[in-house]
C-alpha cells in the first residue's frame, strides 16, 4: 500500500488588525479570533498556517501585540509575510522569527514534504509591489531547490498578475512580475499564493501556474469591472483557504466560519456512513 504524503496549509490573508473598525460593524480581531476559534473546533486537518500580508491597517504596535496573542493561541505552525499595510522593521521585531523570519525571501518545508518560498514584495510607502532583480535570483535558487524535493509554492502579497478590478490592478505587483512567472513555470511550482485583493479569485493562464488568491478574513473588496470607479468594500463572515498539497495535485477548499449551519437530514446515520464510505449512489 502506497501512502501518499500530503500538505494541508491553511491560507489566511489581508487580516488588517488595528486599533478601531475599519468598516462599521467590523472589528478585525474579533473576526480574526472567532475564526481560529471554530476551524480549532470543527478539528480540520491543518498542517501549517500561511498569512499573505496585510497583518494590521496601520502598523500600530499594538496591533502586532494583539496579533502575537491570537498567533500563540493556534496549534499550527505559522508564518507571515508583509502586506503594503505593514510596517517590516516594527512587525517583524514584534512577532518574532517564529512567525517571521528575518529574511525577506525563505523557504519553509512543512509536514507532509511540500515547501513554501516566501517574498516579501513591499515598498515601503506605496501599496504596489516590487521585486528586485537581485531578489529574484534567491527566488530562482530556492525554486530549483525545492522542485528537486517535492511539491512547492511560491507565497507573496501582490498578485503577479491582473484580476481585473481597475483600482486593485493598479497595486498589484508592479516590477518583476514576468520573472517570478517564468522561475515558477519552470521550476513546475504547484500555484502562487497571494492576498492583497480582498476576494477570492483564481488566475490560469496559458505556459504558467495557478495564482490562488486568499479572501480578506476581515471584508470583501466589492468585484467591479468598470473603469475608474471608487473602492467599495462589504462585510462578510471570516473566510480563507485551505489547500491540499501532494506530489501529483492540489485541491484548494474555502474555508467559511460564522453564522449557523443545519444537520443534513437523510437516512439513519449508519446506514449513510456505510453508503458514503463506499461511495453508493444516493437517492434523493
Amino acid at each position: 500500500m502506497v501512502v501518499m504524503m500530503m500538505s494541508r496549509i491553511l491560507h489566511i490573508s489581508d487580516l488588517h488588525l488595528g486599533p478601531k473598525e475599519i468598516i462599521p460593524g467590523v472589528d478585525p480581531s474579533v473576526f480574526l479570533a472567532e475564526f481560529f476559534a471554530e476551524v480549532v473546533e470543527r478539528r480540520i486537518a491543518i498542517d501549517c498556517c500561511l498569512v499573505t500580508g496585510d497583518l494590521v491597517h496601520g502598523g500600530e504596535p499594538a496591533a502586532y501585540e494583539r496579533l502575537r496573542r491570537l498567533l500563540n493561541s493556534c496549534p499550527w505552525p505559522t508564518r507571515v509575510l508583509p502586506g503594503n499595510h505593514d510596517d517590516v522593521k516594527r512587525g517583524r521585531e514584534i512577532l518574532g522569527p517564529t512567525y517571521w523570519p528575518v529574511e525577506d525571501i525563505w523557504e519553509w518545508e512543512v509536514e507532509g514534504g511540500s515547501t513554501i518560498i516566501g517574498v516579501n514584495s513591499t515598498l515601503p510607502g506605496y501599496n504596489h509591489g516590487e521585486i528586485s532583480k537581485g531578489s529574484i535570483k534567491i527566488v530562482e535558487q530556492l525554486a530549483s531547490s525545492a522542485s528537486a524535493r517535492g511539491p512547492w509554492v511560491l507565497a507573496l502579497h501582490h498578485p503577479p498578475q491582473d484580476v481585473g478590478h481597475w483600482w486593485m490592478d493598479a497595486q498589484g505587483l508592479l516590477e518583476g512580475r514576468e520573472r517570478v512567472l517564468e522561475i515558477a513555470f519552470k521550476n513546475q511550482a504547484a500555484a502562487i499564493l497571494c492576498g492583497h485583493v480582498h476576494m477570492n479569485a483564481v488566475i490560469h493562464c496559458k505556459g504558467s501556474v495557478p495564482i490562488i488568491i486568499a479572501p480578506s478574513t476581515v471584508y470583501e473588496v466589492v468585484y467591479d469591472d468598470s473603469l475608474e470607479r471608487p473602492l467599495l468594500f462589504r462585510r462578510r463572515s471570516p473566510r480563507a483557504l485551505l489547500h491540499h498539497l501532494c506530489i501529483n495535485q492540489m485541491v484548494t477548499v474555502e474555508l467559511t466560519t460564522g453564522g449557523r449551519s443545519w444537520l443534513a437530514e437523510g437516512s439513519p446515520w449508519k446506514d449513510e456512513v456505510d453508503r458514503s464510505n463506499r461511495r453508493l449512489p444516493a437517492k434523493r
